[in-house]
């Protein structure tokens, strides 16, 4: 609020000045029209001879965290959303370009996706109920200017989000992505941009309506609420059941630790230029700290054995398929395995001995 603009229409409407002749005056001044509407809105002709000022509703710092809450949940919701079917549409239409390491670190990203979902919709249903009763006991509250200026600071920063999304997609058309997936992905951007934007700057409009209607969920809230739903469904499915993510970190464990007992061989023979007969040789001859050779689970030894001077075995049982190698982001190959008993087949470099 501006003092100056703010005494002159006061001092103004106290001397029977018409709202058409100060809105005049204020424009031969070049005052800016909504600052002009603003001001005039906030007074209320009662026939008294008086102007008597509208009344002026705050925010208070528990509101302001329960919107800035909201908001916050939204936009985890909404990329989470959008993330898991993404994950779909990869799932559905794969592209040959695509490193098979990508798939193997799906399900980590939607058990991620999921949980988001899982702790953020709530968040958003108990912060939106509130300060819609907020708004039922003193609808005033909905002209609140701190309230609309949270809106649309969030819903620029989601748009940010949402034009970065855009330029991915656009980024992996170029680099020539399927146009199935492109056409898909693409659309699910604008799925979730035009739900934000029609729903969120609808309620602004109804806000600054001179009777503003209570919050009732709309169609397109009842609909945005079965399609978070079916993210987290389809999310839940893309991950496997935590049972499944269990045995698949045991197998991660047990690739690890043939790994390591790889390399313990490896450096045994470096110093003794032979193999291990056995592995409780090796347990004795390279006390590694951490060095385990036994099954995290039935705690019976990793299977071994000698082929020549130079290749040997490491046989381990797994519980599922093309669990995650042992080191690194990357996937080799090599440590590709279906459920049950596999065997690795290793060579040692030939080591000169001093």
């Amino acid at each position: 609020m501006n003092p100056d603009l703010h005494a002159f229409v006061r001092d103004a409407l106290t001397r029977g000045a018409g709202r058409e002749e100060i809105r005049k005056a204020l424009r031969d001044a070049r005052w800016p029209e909504d600052e002009i509407e603003s001001e005039l809105a906030a007074w209320h002709d009662a026939g008294l001879g008086l102007p008597v000022p509208k009344r002026r509703v705050g925010l208070s710092p528990r509101e302001a965290f329960l919107y800035l809450l909201m908001f916050v949940a939204l936009y985890l919701v909404s990329y989470h959303t959008g993330s898991v079917f993404w994950a779909l549409v990869e799932r559905t239409w794969p592209d040959p370009a695509v490193d098979d390491s990508v798939w193997d670190r799906l399900s980590d990203s939607m058990r991620f996706s999921v949980a988001s979902l899982l702790v953020a919709y709530p968040v958003f249903l108990v912060t939106a109920r509130l300060t819609g009763r907020a708004v039922a006991r003193d609808p005033e509250k909905r002209n609140s200017g701190v309230r609309r200026w949270l809106t649309y600071l969030t819903l620029f920063n989601a748009a940010c989000v949402l034009i970065a999304d855009f330029i991915y997609v656009l980024l992996g058309l170029f680099k020539g992505e399927l146009t199935v997936r492109f056409v898909s992905k693409a659309g699910i951007v604008a799925v979730i941009a035009g739900w934000l934007f029609t729903h969120y700057l609808g309620g602004l409009r109804r806000d600054e309506e001179d009777a503003p209607r209570l919050p009732v969920p709309s169609q397109l809230a009842r609909a945005a609420a079965g399609v978070v739903v079916l993210a987290t469904m389809l999310g839940l499915w893309l991950a496997g059941s935590p049972a499944k993510a269990r045995r698949s970190r045991l197998d991660q464990l047990r690739l690890n630790q043939v790994y390591q007992i790889s390399q313990a061989i490896e450096d045994h023979h470096r110093m003794r230029g032979e193999l291990p007969q056995a592995l409780a040789v090796l347990s004795r001859t390279q006390p590694r700290p951490g060095l385990v050779f036994d099954d995290p689970v039935t705690h019976e030894f990793y299977g071994y054995r000698t082929l020549d001077s130079l290749r040997y075995e490491l046989c381990a049982t797994f519980d599922t398929p093309d669990s995650v190698g042992p080191y690194g982001g990357a996937i080799d190959p090599f440590w590709r395995h279906g459920a049950g008993r596999r065997c690795f087949t290793f060579e040692v470099r030939k080591h000169r001995r001093d």
